[in-house]
C-alpha cells in the first residue's frame, strides 16, 4: 500500500465503520485490504454527507494494547497537505549520523535511537492522547512512529518485507504479542517513502 493512494479505493478494500464505542456498525466486504473509518464531527472524510475520520486500523482511532486510552483527545494536523517529504527528512536525518544495520537493531527498541513515537515530533509519553493526520489519513503515535522507523528501515537496505518482518518479529519477542495491522502498514508506508524520495535525490 502506498501512501498517495491511501485515500483511493482502486481495488475495492473492505469498508468497516464503527461507532464511538469501537463496535462495527456497518462492513462491506471486497478483496484487498481494509480501510476503516469513525464517525466524528471534525472528521475530514464526508461519506454520505456525514464527517469521519480515515485511520490505518481500529487501532488508529482507539488507541493500542499499551495505551488504550479510548477515543483520541487532540488531532495534530502537521504532517498533512502530502508533506512526504518530513518523513524523508527526519529518517534521513537518522541515517546521516552514521549507525550501522547492527546499531539500528540495537538503537530501535522502547525509548531508544530510532523509537520515534516517544521523542521529536511525535512525543507519545507527553501528549497520550494525540493522533496525526497524514495524506488525510489519521495515525496514531506508534503507527507514525512506524512510519518513520520504516524509512529509517529503508535507509539502511530492509525492503518492505524485511522491516515489516523484522518489527512484527521484535514485538512478538519483546511484548509477547504481534504488531497490530495499522502498525505493519505503517512500516510499508515509511518503506515506500523512503524508496521514493531517495530515488529522487
Amino acid at each position: 500500500m502506498f501512501l498517495s493512494s491511501m485515500m483511493v479505493d482502486p481495488d475495492g478494500r473492505d469498508t468497516i465503520m464503527y461507532n464511538q464505542q469501537g463496535e462495527i456498525t456497518k462492513q462491506t466486504p471486497a478483496a484487498g485490504e481494509d480501510t476503516h473509518f469513525l464517525p466524528h464531527d471534525d472528521g475530514n472524510v464526508t461519506i454520505g454527507g456525514e464527517s469521519y475520520y480515515q485511520g490505518l486500523s481500529k487501532e488508529s482511532f482507539f488507541g493500542d494494547r499499551s495505551d488504550n486510552q479510548g477515543v483520541f483527545s487532540d488531532v495534530d494536523t502537521r504532517f498533512n497537505q502530502n508533506h512526504e517529504w518530513k518523513f524523508y527528512a527526519i529518517a534521513r536525518g537518522h541515517k546521516n549520523n552514521g549507525h550501522s544495520v547492527r546499531d539500528f537493531i540495537s538503537k530501535s527498541p522502547e525509548n531508544e535511537h530510532y523509537d520515534f513515537k516517544n521523542s521529536g515530533y511525535i512525543n507519545k509519553a507527553n501528549h497520550p492522547g494525540r493522533v496525526f493526520i497524514v495524506n488525510g489519513i489519521l495515525l496514531n503515535a506508534n503507527e507514525l512512529g512506524n512510519v518513520l522507523w520504516g524509512a529509517s528501515a529503508a535507509s539502511f537496505g530492509f525492503s518492505s518485507f524485511w522491516a515489516q518482518t523484522g518489527g512484527y518479529a521484535f514485538t512478538l519477542y519483546d511484548e509477547g504479542i504481534p504488531d497490530e495491522a495499522g502498525e505493519q502498514r505503517a512500516i510499508e508506508v515509511g518503506v515506500y517513502i523512503w524508496n521514493k524520495y531517495n530515488k529522487k535525490r
